[in-house]
């Protein structure tokens, strides 16, 4: 015959399996995997579907069956001893067609649902006797599937389509109101062994037939699935409490139990949590692996727990951080005097918080220097006012996850800082006597340098615009102690502060060399002798000033001189050290007056006659300034200025008109020239105004006016061939 239905009891070792139209029912009994059939039950009537149903309690000693016969018995009973079934004497029944039956846990209550009137009967078991239990409230006809919940606190009833539960008080059964959604469309229903879940199937026309539980289970967990955790901090564990039917299953927690384990083992750590609280702090360093499975259980009724929520896979291997996201200061004037705060946004698939995070910042687009590490997930830097240096700056920061791995740096994000720049690092000092001095600075557009020795300044370069890194010293400098200060402006217009280094120079100079001079017409003559064989450059120096690059010379003679001077010849070697010929002085005079191009120091054109009534030498100078008028005063206040316009004013007649031709040539020439004249006068100018008048006598009476000019009769030294 057909199997019409079975059941376990709950060791798994006895399988009763009912068959229609025989009424026969087979139980089995398990070894291993081994099932063996005991004798067939007795006492069950054949005919119509015979046995349709059956259902052991929990622990096997009782084994309910439903009948599906026109005879007036739709549910016997057994009790069981060891392999032995022993029919019970069966409750009075007038109906008939039974479909399935239900016994509760401890077997005292037993139920069947028949498919003729009444839908439901209720049997109440004391000892051997069972007694039907009065419910005319239940349904009367048409049930098809039935299960107690094992504790009999809730029988669950299939009638025709629908689903049906009602609540045990006693021996009073009361319906409790489920959801349209749960109740409809039902198939068949049945409890789980612990109660915490009722399975139901539901079906949709004409074939689908579709599962769904409904109970009371842990919900909204946290860490949830994925989520990464920092094993080394406090770690919070979250979860809630649903009940799909709050009327069988309260949402309410008694207790709860939370248990993980590393992933791949079977064996769990189990934590009680005594209340209602939903939620449990792990102390740090208590979690250990790689990845983590956790899983909560919750005591929704006195002793009775939920089953455990799937097992949730958590990390504690964090993921590397994304580019973080600068916030501020982001294209906006800081001023650099106050505090400035740094904030970013950690960027991280994982979602953990940041451990760290490292700031640098740049100027003009220079190199990154580091600004600050930050401990801890505070994505801030409060950088105190002073650190930074005016200028464009630029910044950025990376970011750490929780195992202390470093993400990639921020894009770098500008602003421009307002305040003077930091002062420059000087970075190297030739050991020569006409030293290079270089040095490192951001966003500079100028600089001042100074040397000092013994506490004075001997050499000013004065504010220099330019963006040049390094400086060489016009002049030689003489063994000794020195020191240097350099400071330089930003794009901003603020200075920074002075930066100082000493330096030493002990430098080997070359072979002295030997000088002799002697007046000549109009000039000095200069000779040199004893020049050092590894000499490069040989310099003549008036009054302490280069005026003429003499390598290779023996002679020189100078027409620039006027007065007793002093000169000296400077020898300089491959290492640009040098070594100064002892002084020679000598008295250059001219006779009268003369007058050259710079150009042609050599070629003077000489003004020796004045007639009566020419005036001497006049000089004319004026002092720049301007005269500004206020209100309230009656004159002007007058400020001066640097400036000053000087004029000289010579006269002199020719007897020769060669003599006069060669004097307008040299105006007409339209070059600086160089007056000199007995009276002492020595200036370079430019001649603006020539008068002249033409005597019958032939003599041509003239007069300049010559305006003095900045001319720099210096000369710069040349560049040391070192190879």
């Amino acid at each position: 015959a057909t199997a019409s239905g079975c059941s376990f009891e709950e060791t798994g070792t006895y399988l009763a399996v009912t068959h229609g139209g025989t009424g026969k029912v087979i139980v089995y009994k398990r070894s291993g995997d081994t099932f063996s059939a005991l004798s067939a039950l007795t006492g069950i009537p054949d005919g119509d579907y015979g046995a349709t149903g059956c259902a052991f309690t929990p622990s096997g000693n009782y084994l309910v069956i439903a009948l599906h016969i026109s005879s007036n018995t739709t549910l016997v009973a057994y009790s069981r001893s060891g392999d032995t079934f022993t029919k019970l004497s069966g409750p009075a029944l007038s109906e008939s067609y039974g479909e399935d039956c239900a016994v509760t846990s401890d077997g005292v209550y037993m139920a069947v649902c028949n498919n003729l009137s009444p839908a439901v009967s209720v049997f109440k078991r004391s000892g051997s006797s069972f007694t039907r239990l009065s419910t005319p409230y239940l349904p009367l006809t048409g049930g098809s599937d039935i299960s107690f919940r094992p504790d009999g606190r809730h029988l669950a009833l299939v009638l025709g389509s629908a689903l049906y539960i009602y609540g045990r008080s006693d021996d009073t059964f009361t319906e409790t109101a489920i959801p349209a959604d749960v109740k409809n469309s039902v198939y068949c229903a049945a409890f789980s062994p612990d109660g915490s879940m009722l399975a139901c199937v539901r079906f949709s026309y004409p074939t689908d037939y579709l599962p769904n539980c409904y109970g009371v289970y842990p919900v909204s967990h946290s860490p949830g699935p994925g989520a990464v955790v920092d094993e080394s901090q406090d770690i919070a564990f979250s979860w809630g409490v649903y009940s799909d039917l709050p009327d069988i299953w309260p949402q309410t927690q008694l207790s709860a139990k939370l248990r993980w384990r590393p992933q791949g083992e079977t064996a769990y750590t189990e934590i009680t949590i005594s209340g209602s609280a939903q939620s449990y702090t792990m102390p740090a360093g208590t979690l250990s692996g790689d990845y983590i499975e956790w899983q909560v259980l919750i005591e929704y009724e006195s002793g009775k727990y939920t089953s455990g929520s799937e097992w949730i896979t958590i990390s504690t291997v964090d993921a590397v951080p994304e580019k973080p996201i600068p916030l501020s200061p982001l294209n906006e004037y800081v001023d650099v005097s106050d505090n400035i705060r740094f904030e970013w946004q950690h960027v991280i698939n994982s979602g953990t918080a940041q451990s760290g995070a490292d700031l640098q910042y740049s100027i003009e687009g220079g190199a990154w220097t580091d600004l600050a590490s930050v401990s801890g997930s505070d994505q801030f830097y409060d950088c105190p006012g002073g650190t930074l240096p005016g200028g464009s700056l630029r910044w950025r920061v990376r970011t750490y996850n929780s195992d202390g791995v470093e993400g990639d740096w921020s894009d770098p994000a500008a602003f421009v800082g307002i305040g003077p720049p930091a002062a420059p690092s000087i970075s190297n000092i030739t050991e020569s006597a006409r030293p290079t001095i270089s040095w490192v600075a951001s966003g500079q557009v100028g600089y001042h340098l100074q040397i000092t020795k013994d506490g004075a300044v001997i050499y000013d370069t004065g504010e220099t615009a330019g963006a040049e890194k390094s400086h060489t010293v016009p002049f030689y400098l003489a063994n000794g102690s020195y020191a240097i200060r350099l400071r330089y402006i930003n794009s901003s217009q603020q200075w920074s502060p002075w930066a100082t280094s000493g330096f030493i120079l002990a430098f080997t100079p070359p072979d002295t060399p030997t000088i002799s001079v002697a007046a000549i017409i109009n000039g000095a003559r200069i000779s040199i002798s004893n020049i050092d064989e590894d000499a490069q450059h040989v310099y003549l120096l008036r009054d302490g000033v280069p005026i003429a690059d003499i390598t290779g010379l023996s002679t020189y003679d100078d027409y620039a001189a006027l007065g007793t001077v002093t000169y000296v010849a400077r020898v300089v070697d491959s290492n640009e050290n040098y070594a100064d010929s002892l002084p020679a002085n000598v008295t250059v005079t001219v006779i009268g007056a003369v007058l050259a191009a710079v150009d042609a120091l050599d070629a003077p054109v000489k003004m020796r006659l004045k007639a009566a009534g020419q005036p001497p030498v006049t000089r004319q100078k004026q002092l720049i300034g301007a005269a500004n008028h206020y209100a309230g005063r009656e004159h002007p206040v007058f400020t001066f200025s640097e400036f000053s316009t000087e004029v000289f004013n010579p006269s002199y007649y020719y007897t020769s008109f060669a003599d006069w031709e060669l004097l307008e040539a040299l105006v007409n020439r339209r070059q600086t020239v160089l007056y000199r004249d007995m009276l002492g006068n020595r200036i370079f100018g430019a001649i603006t105004i020539h008068n002249f008048t033409q005597e019958d006598d032939n003599r041509i009476m003239f007069a300049l006016t010559i305006q003095r000019v900045d001319y720099v009769e210096q000369i710069e030294y040349a560049e040391v061939d070192a190879s």
